[in-house]
């Protein structure tokens, strides 16, 4: 066929640092492999012979995006892709930085191909496209470094996508690491930025959005001896995203019905005892009880009870609901995990559904029941809910997710690590009761509260508290070393006190956790060596043992004036979102779920160090500095903490218990039970 130059459209005539020469993009590159992967194996010139894959290509879109009106194709080159979504009746669109290839674009395309740098998108308005395709372009784009500013790289090209399309398919080659991203001395001269498949799903989240559907990770044909993955091959990546879809609340909820028979619907809902205090108990006494209105639900506490199984008619405190069936609550027997004892309930009782509140990596590990994999073989219909608190998320849950029937993520963060993988989700947070936690309306008294039910930190070494203080309260189990942060609290008010003298004088800490406990970090020590225990009020063991009321807990953060939560990952956070329904707002680390609950009405410390743990990754380790500034800003400029406190208050009303978390969870329910009701033979014809 015989090529010739046609007058062009232009969508930018910016030319950005971070992207090679337009003239780089030759005829050579495209059809004679000058400096360029085509010609190579599974690639070809680049000729009309890719209008035939491309139609294949788009078909597979269209069966993941059924109802696309708008695409945008980012490297369009001469445009086989742009004109096999027009033969689909989409409305598409191509933009390309080789001139060369936009003057001698496919037939019938050449109204919808544009010349430009995709990092100036500016021709298309904010989520005017449905769908922003980038099949291998955006690493031939530079990230940022000490020549190229950020308006003229990789990352201008993100924010370009990102702002343009409601979705984005990337496709890309990657590495396994991100140490050498300049690729350009291999087939490709101008691969720049060819990074793990992490970083980018980081990049795309970090820019509000969430991948979803199934991601693909391939390995080219042919073998090279200097390639850096272990197979030899080199590896490339297809991954979708999206815009998050909006979290429920409790205006935009829609109920189920209920469907007829849901009192013989049996649920075993295994965790800890409702009664406890920690996050497990916490997130079941806010479920369970209101699922018994419809369903048969019993509770294996595998931490809180022990002895035998007893039946609960209301929550410790609460009124008893006239006619409802008790909540069996049964004790772990001799697996600490309470492994035998599910497997004693599963083969009894019989549960329609086995809901599991803690972390599933134990079932990567030995049990007294059977080897790795016993907990998702247990039961044919296991729920579990999944804390996700490290970045990524760590094999030894990712595995036991895949293989559960319907995963459940307590966070936004999870979710979107959950769909990164290929595991489909649905996303039912943790709650709070907003009609118990509530802004205080009396902080003197809630003060004397703290005071009431506290000691000092170290015996001899307390400052008194002045009468109208600055209280910054900490609500976190100190079970491990590492994760609640304790070791960078103490250095971040060290920070804090050593630049503001006079604060000193009227801030205090209260921190709800016990100083000393096996396996914890040694609280009072450290304080002490950090010269800002003096300062510091813990609850009184006494109190812990016997545990606070929902009613206390509330009192308790009501004397707070700011919550210190900057841990090194949280699979929800439950001490924020309680906080936030009392009005106080949070300092926390922008980091797995605490963004999602602390942007916007709180400081997130944007700075951290990432550290491996065994469970092979990331958690955060944040700027003791930044959280000392963070700290300074909530002491000085009170009218802002109190807006944030009122801002607070107000996005905790969007997790309550009863209008919204438990609304969730029947709607789930409903879900199984209509997939697992029996089918009539018409209904199976038409299945079929």
């Amino acid at each position: 066929m015989k090529l010739e130059k046609r007058e062009i459209k232009v969508s930018s005539t910016k030319r950005f640092k971070g992207s090679a020469p337009p003239n780089f993009y030759s005829r050579e590159y495209f059809l004679e492999g000058e400096g360029s992967n085509y010609g190579r194996e599974p690639f070809a010139p680049y000729d009309e012979s890719y209008l035939i894959r491309n139609r294949e290509l788009v078909k597979r879109i269209l069966s993941v995006a059924p109802r696309l009106n708008t695409v945008l194709v980012l490297g369009a080159a001469r445009g086989y892709l742009v004109r096999a979504f027009r033969e689909r009746g989409v409305n598409a669109d191509g933009v390309d930085l080789s001139r060369w290839a936009v003057e001698n674009c496919a037939e019938g395309v050449e109204p919808y191909m544009y010349w430009g740098d995709v990092c100036d998108l500016s021709k298309w308005v904010d989520g005017g496209v449905d769908l922003v395709v980038a099949l291998d372009v955006l690493e031939h784009i530079r990230a940022p470094d000490d020549e190229i500013p950020y308006d003229e790289s990789l990352y201008k090209a993100l924010d370009e996508a990102v702002r343009v399309g409601c979705m984005v398919l990337l496709d890309v080659p990657i590495m396994p690491h991100d140490d050498e991203p300049d690729q350009s001395h291999g087939t490709d001269k101008s691969h720049v930025s060819c990074y793990s498949k992490h970083w980018w799903i980081r990049q795309f989240m970090e820019r509000g959005m969430e991948p979803f559907g199934q991601p693909n990770e391939y390995a080219y044909p042919e073998e090279k001896e200097d390639s850096p993955w272990p197979d030899k091959h080199d590896h490339g990546y297809t991954v979708w995203f999206r815009r998050p879809i909006p979290t429920p609340t409790a205006e935009n909820i829609t109920l189920t019905p209920v469907a007829k028979g849901s009192q013989d619907f049996k649920i075993l809902w295994w965790a800890n005892a409702f009664f406890c205090g920690t996050g497990y108990g916490v997130g079941t006494a806010g479920v369970v009880f209101d699922l018994l209105e419809h369903y048969n639900v019993r509770n294996l506490a595998f931490y809180g009870l022990e002895g035998k199984a007893m039946g609960f008619s209301t929550p410790i405190g609460g009124t008893p609901v006239k006619g409802r069936r008790p909540l069996i609550t049964y004790p772990k027997r001799f697996d600490q995990f309470g492994s035998d004892a599910a497997k004693l309930i599963c083969d009894r009782w019989k549960p329609d559904i086995m809901v599991t509140l803690f972390d599933i990596w134990i079932d990567e590990s030995l049990s007294p029941i059977g080897p790795p994999g016993w907990l998702s073989s247990m039961h044919p219909y296991w729920v579990p809910i999944i804390p996700v608190d490290h970045d990524p998320i760590p094999m030894p849950t990712l595995v036991p997710a895949r293989r559960a029937y319907k995963p459940v993520a307590m966070s936004r963060f999870g979710q979107r690590q959950l769909e990164a993988n290929g595991v489909s989700s649905t996303y039912i947070p943790h709650g709070v009761e907003t009609s118990v936690f509530k802004p205080s309306e009396d902080k003197v008294v809630s003060r004397q509260h703290l005071q009431d039910i506290s000691v000092p930190l170290v015996a001899g070494k307390a400052e008194p508290w002045p009468e109208d203080c600055f209280v910054i309260g900490k609500v976190a189990a100190n079970k491990d070393t590492k994760r609640k942060g304790f070791d960078k609290d103490a250095l971040a008010l060290n920070i804090f006190f050593e630049n503001n003298p006079d604060a000193k004088k009227d801030t205090r800490v209260f921190m709800h956790t016990l100083p000393r406990f096996p396996g914890g970090f040694n609280i009072d020590h450290w304080y002490d060596i950090c010269g800002v225990a003096q300062y510091v009020k813990v609850i009184d063991e006494f109190f812990w043992w016997q545990g606070l009321t929902p009613e206390d807990m509330a009192k308790l953060y009501g004397g707070f004036d700011v919550l210190l939560n900057a841990s090194r990952g949280e699979g929800f956070g439950i001490p924020i979102i309680e906080a936030a329904a009392c009005g106080v707002p949070t300092i926390g680390t922008n980091f797995t779920a605490m963004p999602e609950l602390i942007r916007g009405h709180g400081w997130l410390v944007e700075k951290y160090n990432r550290e491996l743990t065994a469970a092979l990754s990331f958690i955060a380790s944040p700027s003791e500095y930044e959280m000392a500034q963070h700290l300074e800003d909530a002491y000085n400029n009170r009218d802002k903490t109190a807006q944030f406190g009122e801002a607070s208050r107000k996005f905790a009303l969007n997790y309550d218990w009863r209008k919204v978390i438990v609304p969730l969870w029947v709607n789930l329910i409903e879900e199984i039970r209509e997939e697992m009701r029996p089918r009539t033979l018409a209904e199976r014809r038409m299945m079929t």
